[in-house]
């Protein structure tokens, strides 16, 4: 992983295991060592000790994705965000046969104009963290 394309809050595996970064020190901007948390334990590890986490519908669904439409074996799970008085962003993601394929992003100002962009640079949950964080200011929370 890239010590670069990471920022605190960022979900990410260590020993197949879902850790949150809750500090970062890099070194040449590429070098390091990350805090990790789970539960209540905080880990001191390499940067090259951890794994990036794979997008999956499930996970989705524990940050708050819905709508499922299901067509010719696709699912398309959603987030939408409201900013401002009329200006509102969706978050999609695509699965095809179960496995994820793609992150789209749909900007709608409340006025009948519309952009969209597909997102294929986004492959992991610590991609999406940041694009969204991006976008809203907003943290993706994982909710029981």
């Amino acid at each position: 992983m890239n010590i670069r394309e990471l920022r605190i809050g960022n979900l990410v595996e260590y020993f197949n295991e879902l850790h949150e970064i809750t500090a970062i020190a890099s070194f040449d901007g590429e070098f390091g060592k990350v805090t990790l948390r789970k539960d209540n334990e905080y880990l001191d590890v390499n940067i090259g000790h951890i794994e990036p986490t794979e997008i999956t519908a499930e996970w989705l669904k524990k940050v708050g994705f819905e709508g499922k439409v299901v067509l010719d074996h696709k699912e398309l799970l959603l987030k939408s965000y409201s900013k401002l008085i009329n200006y509102k962003i969706f978050v999609s993601v695509l699965f095809e046969n179960g496995e994820f394929n793609s992150v789209s992003v749909l900007f709608d100002d409340g006025y009948d104009e519309y952009s969209y962009r597909d997102l294929e640079h986004i492959q992991y949950v610590h991609e999406l963290q940041n694009l969204i964080h991006a976008l809203t200011g907003e943290k993706l929370e994982i909710t029981p």
